[in-house]
């Protein structure tokens, strides 16, 4: 992991794309959820929620989750925000952000690509909220 080099920060959209040899090498891992996955509820199902980590996963076509991971040994980004878990403590240490539930970080991306090009080039128009 010679290339992930003191003070660098590495997320991704989901966990797997990592591996196990990457977040391993990490001085501090934070993730979006330490139980793995989100309760889902399915319209004529019930009240029972359905543990799974996105759509594809809801229908059976992805595995839960990675069964060599333990999320529970890493805090949960909203632990790390609220101050109950430590952040990044010293410049050198690399972190990691496991987005392991799926957040949405492509969405906010490219929406904001988005936001700046139709604004460059004056067109769409501003919704005030």
């Amino acid at each position: 992991m010679g290339w992930l080099k003191p003070g660098c920060h590495v997320t991704c959209v989901k966990a797997a794309e990592l591996g196990l040899e990457v977040i391993d090498s990490m001085d501090r891992v934070v993730v979006n959820s330490q139980k793995g996955f989100v309760d889902n509820y399915l319209i004529g199902h019930g009240d029972a929620p359905y543990e799974a980590t996105d759509p594809v996963h809801l229908l059976g076509i992805m595995p839960k989750t990675d069964p060599d991971v333990d999320w529970t040994r890493y805090p949960a980004l909203k632990d790390v925000i609220a101050g109950r878990a430590a952040g990044r403590e010293t410049e050198s240490e690399r972190t990691c952000f496991l987005n392991n539930v799926g957040l949405g970080i492509q969405f906010a991306a490219i929406g904001s690509l988005v936001y700046e090009r139709a604004a460059a080039d004056g067109v769409g128009r501003e919704v005030t909220l």
